[in-house]
């Protein structure tokens, strides 16, 4: 979709206080939009993604109270891994993708978009 009107409508109710979970495609929702309103909600910039394939995930924050539980790495079998553009300034990265030819790409992140707090997890089972 690519109607900033409504993208921005979407973004306004989180930033008003509306928290989210997102999970994985959620990422490339209005991508193509002449706005960043989504992907400041989301915390990150992210226009593509690598090829379908097992990767590594490296947890980078163990102490973050999101990822107690979590091993320090693990395998993620047969997933996508979102190349990540850029994090935005109130995202807290709390795993990464290791990716082709050495890339890596955060995975599991939190973020605070005005009064809201955002989590979202790659998840492309």
């Amino acid at each position: 979709m690519t109607n900033v009107a409504a993208v921005e409508q979407i973004a306004a109710a989180h930033s008003n206080g509306v928290p989210a979970v997102v999970l994985h495609c959620s990422t490339h929702s209005y991508r193509l939009a002449a706005t960043d309103a989504w992907r400041n909600v989301l915390g990150v910039s992210s226009y593509a993604h690598e090829r379908r394939r097992t990767f590594k995930v490296v947890t980078l924050k163990p102490e973050h109270p999101v990822m107690q539980g979590f091993p320090a790495e693990w395998t993620d079998p047969e997933d996508e891994l979102y190349q990540i553009k850029k994090l935005w300034p109130n995202c807290v990265g709390l795993a990464k993708g290791l990716g082709d030819k050495g890339a890596e790409h955060v995975c599991i992140w939190v973020n605070t978009c005005g009064q809201a707090r955002i989590f979202w997890h790659h998840d492309g089972s």
